[in-house]
């Protein structure tokens, strides 16, 4: 072979070489980018077991924690409606004694931000958490209207309302009082602010993103936690995601979804 030819050749062969050095390097890269993608793969699904994990957590205790609730206030307000009764057998028992007796109710639910009796006209006559001299009248309240209307209606719950006594959001849970012939007598109530449920989800870890909220049936919200804006703002808002209203519409009681 002659030096021209060497020397013509010798580039090509060099070409040859970065070529294929430049695709090994690549197919390096592209493996080392696989790896990475997988990597980070396995890191978002671990992420997101634990996060559905730590969410079904928090949401079956709170369940369970406003259940409990809600079963201790109505067996308070059973307690209330028998105390009344045994006041209109008893002459002697004074309305005093059935105001302090409220009183010493309440003191044992700390959630309660208030414990009241009203007569059949809606006038609110007894109870803890009033102002002297106040009065307040709770004939229009839906709630008081079903209890009215409705002898069989159990423990009704309201939905949140500002209070006419302390001027603050709260949901209510009442009871009728009946008088000895069944007729209607009044209902017996108590009061929980809605900051109440807000002091309970501000106490729990949701990582730098987490939202925790409280709606009614109509998935409209009761409390959320971070407040998107102010509580009387926050209250009632129709927002919510379309696949949330699918899972309840298709009559989910728990599950999941991104």
């Amino acid at each position: 072979m002659s030096l021209s030819s060497q020397a013509i050749s010798a580039p090509h062969s060099a070409k040859r070489f970065l070529l294929r050095l430049a695709a090994i390097v690549l197919l390096l890269d592209a493996i080392v980018f696989a790896l990475a993608l997988l990597a980070l793969h396995q890191s978002r699904v671990r992420y997101e077991e634990r996060a559905l994990t730590a969410a079904t957590n928090i949401a079956v205790f709170q369940e369970r924690d406003l259940a409990s609730t809600v079963a201790q206030v109505d067996l308070m307000l059973l307690t209330i409606a028998d105390e009344v009764a045994e006041s209109e057998s008893d002459a002697g028992h004074g309305e005093d004694a059935l105001d302090t007796f409220i009183l010493r109710q309440s003191s044992r639910l700390p959630a309660l931000h208030g414990l009241r009796i009203t007569n059949a006209h809606g006038d609110v006559i007894h109870g803890f958490g009033l102002v002297k001299g106040s009065r307040a009248n709770l004939a229009d309240r839906p709630y008081f209207r079903e209890l009215e209307r409705n002898p069989a209606a159990g423990i009704v719950l309201s939905r949140p309302l500002v209070s006419q006594v302390s001027g603050e959001w709260e949901i209510v849970l009442a009871r009728r009082l009946n008088r000895r012939d069944g007729a209607f007598d009044g209902v017996v109530y108590a009061t929980i602010p809605l900051q109440y449920f807000l002091d309970k989800f501000a106490a729990i870890d949701l990582g730098a993103q987490g939202l925790i909220g409280l709606r009614d049936l109509e998935l409209r919200v009761i409390a959320r936690w971070p407040a998107i804006h102010s509580l009387g703002q926050d209250v009632g808002s129709p927002t919510a995601s379309t696949a949330l209203r699918a899972a309840i519409a298709a009559g989910a009681t728990a599950g999941s979804f991104s």
